[in-house]
């Protein structure tokens, strides 16, 4: 397992390294698959031998650590990934993972997995209670250049502490969400030492939040993170989380909020532009329950200490919450955007 692990965090490292592109950028993987002898591939949608018409065909064909390469198409499927797999698609724009509104489109159970190069899109269910793509009991996986769009609850889901170490990079992560039931672009429940970055993650809708996350130890770099119909980010719980270098812009409550007594997190060299009403608010319950700002640009040049709005609360005479008015502060606000 310790192997395995090691192996996994190489890919991750291998992929930020060789993944610097622009977020729009299309990458065909054709090169990817290249790379791999015949006896540990499968393909899907191409014809001869060691190829299937579905990918959920492919997968529980497969042994661990095989690559099933998925050629363009459309492709109405609810997948579950059991095995450490990568599933690689041939180009993310036209290789298509319709979930049809029934279930999850992709649902992760397993340490390991690979997933580049789809759009996963229309994940749900009646009760509003599925999306894009869900890690159950999955560790050491990595999501990278995808689009993920149009899914009822949630783009990407993280689940509980059984699911943690995930890189999700590079991908459009967009318009997740429902009027009806909430919604979050990604969701980090639980869930620590994750990383997010490179990524765009827009217009989330419903509840609109662009990453909610309860947990820790969790990298948030270099994201655009824009028009979500509540906030950019919003943490519940959240403790030594680092946030850095992003642009959180045009969000329509807050670009920023801690909640719940979130403590011991960084938040530096980020771009705060246009979020109403507040680019950033935190709620803590303990005088000495800080987060660290420094750095950041705040929709206007700054050139001494930023005040960053927040309440302290705490319980009164019977036991009801009583809150009152609390600074955090920005020691070397930044004059012009951060690049």
């Amino acid at each position: 397992m310790i192997s395995n692990k090691v192996f996994i965090l190489c890919i991750a490292l291998c992929l930020e390294l060789t993944f610097i592109l622009p977020i729009n950028e299309t990458k065909n993987f054709t090169d990817v698959q290249a790379q791999h002898t015949e006896g540990n591939t499968l393909y899907v949608g191409g014809s001869g031998p060691k190829n299937y018409t579905n990918i959920q065909d492919a997968i529980d064909a497969a042994f661990t650590g095989y690559i099933i390469y998925v050629y363009e198409g459309i492709y109405n499927e609810n997948i579950r990934v059991d095995k450490s797999l990568q599933l690689i698609g041939e180009n993310r724009n036209s290789t298509i993972i319709d979930g049809g509104g029934k279930r999850d489109v992709v649902r992760i159970m397993a340490d390991g997995v690979i997933l580049m190069g789809f759009t996963i899109q229309h994940g749900g269910s009646h009760f509003g209670s599925a999306g894009g793509i869900r890690f159950d009991s999955s560790s050491y996986s990595i999501i990278s250049n995808n689009i993920i769009a149009g899914n009822e609850l949630y783009g990407i889901w993280v689940l509980e502490n059984a699911s943690s170490y995930t890189t999700i990079s590079h991908n459009i992560i967009s318009n997740n969400g429902d009027n009806e039931y909430g919604g979050f672009n990604i969701w980090l429940y639980q869930s620590s030492y994750n990383t997010i970055s490179n990524n765009s993650i827009q217009n989330g809708k419903g509840y609109g939040l662009g990453i909610c996350f309860w947990s820790t130890h969790t990298t948030v770099r270099g994201n655009i993170i824009s028009g979500n119909n509540l906030e950019g980010i919003k943490s519940r719980y959240g403790f030594n989380n680092r946030i850095y270098e992003n642009t959180i812009k045009n969000n329509n409550y807050f670009g920023i909020r801690f909640l719940n007594a979130s403590a011991n997190n960084i938040v530096e060299h980020n771009n705060f532009i246009n979020n109403t009403p507040l680019n950033a608010f935190f709620t803590i319950q303990d005088i000495n329950s800080l987060n660290q700002w420094d750095e950041n640009y705040w929709d206007n040049p700054n050139i001494l200490l930023k005040p960053v709005i927040g309440c302290i609360r705490f319980r009164g005479i019977n036991r009801d919450m009583v809150g009152f008015p609390w600074l955090n502060f920005d020691c070397h606000p930044l004059a012009e955007p951060y690049e």
